[in-house]
C-alpha cells in the first residue's frame, strides 16, 4: 500500500473517530457548556480539531492533483484553521479568554471545506459521497454558530441534535475515505488528453 493510500486511510479512521467522539461530547455535555464546563473530558477538547485536522489531510491527499486553484485555496485554509483550531483548543485549557481561537479556527476549517467541496462535487472525487465536504462546510458553520445545546438558539433538544447531526456527517465522512482509499478517483483533465493523445 503506497503512503498516500496509508495517509487517506489515516485520515478516514481520524474522521470517523472525530465525528464520534464529537457527538459523544455533545451528548455529554448537554446539560453544560462545552468546552467551558470543568470535567476532564474538557482536558481533551484538543483531540477533536486535530482529528478534523487529519481527515481533512486525508481527503486533500485523495483529491490531490485534481482540485484546480478553487480547491487548492479551500484546502490551504481549511487545514489551517484546524490546526489554529487544535492550538487554540490547547490554550483556552490555560486561559478562557482565547476560547474564541479554537471557535475562528474550526470556522475557518469548515469554510475550507465548502471551497473546496465545489471541484470535489463537480469531478466527483469522492465517488457517490462528492456532495459531503460541501455539506459539511456549508452545515458546520451553521450548526457551530447555533450555541452549544444547552445555549442553542433553537433549544436544548434542537441544538442537540444539530450539534450530533455535525458529528454524524464526520463519521460518514471517514467512512468516505475508508471505502475511496483503494479506488482512485477520475483522472484529472491534463492526465486525460495525455491518453487521449497516445491513441
Amino acid at each position: 500500500m503506497s503512503s498516500a493510500s496509508n495517509l487517506v486511510r489515516l485520515g478516514g479512521i481520524a474522521a470517523t473517530l472525530g465525528g464520534m467522539l464529537f457527538a459523544a461530547k455533545t451528548y455529554w455535555d448537554r446539560n453544560d457548556a462545552p468546552p467551558w464546563s470543568s470535567d476532564l473530558t474538557d482536558m481533551l477538547a484538543f483531540v477533536n480539531p486535530l482529528l478534523f485536522l487529519i481527515g481533512a489531510w486525508g481527503l486533500y491527499t485523495l483529491c490531490r492533483g485534481r482540485l484546480g486553484r478553487l480547491g487548492m485555496m479551500g484546502f490551504m485554509i481549511s487545514l489551517a484553521g484546524f490546526a489554529v483550531g487544535t492550538v487554540g483548543a490547547i490554550v483556552v485549557q490555560f486561559a478562557d479568554a482565547f476560547w474564541f481561537v479554537f471557535v475562528l479556527g474550526l470556522l475557518a476549517g469548515l469554510i475550507g471545506f465548502a471551497l473546496a467541496g465545489i471541484p470535489i462535487l463537480r469531478a466527483k472525487l469522492l465517488g457517490s459521497w462528492s456532495i459531503l465536504p460541501l455539506i459539511l462546510g456549508v452545515y458546520g458553520p451553521f450548526a457551530l454558530m447555533t450555541g452549544d445545546p444547552p445555549h442553542s438558539a433553537f433549544g436544548r433538544t434542537t441544538g442537540l441534535i444539530l450539534w450530533c447531526l455535525f458529528g454524524l456527517l464526520w463519521t460518514i465522512m471517514g467512512y468516505a475515505l475508508l471505502s475511496a482509499r483503494e479506488g482512485s478517483p477520475a483522472p484529472s483533465r491534463s492526465a486525460t488528453a495525455v491518453r487521449d493523445g497516445a491513441r
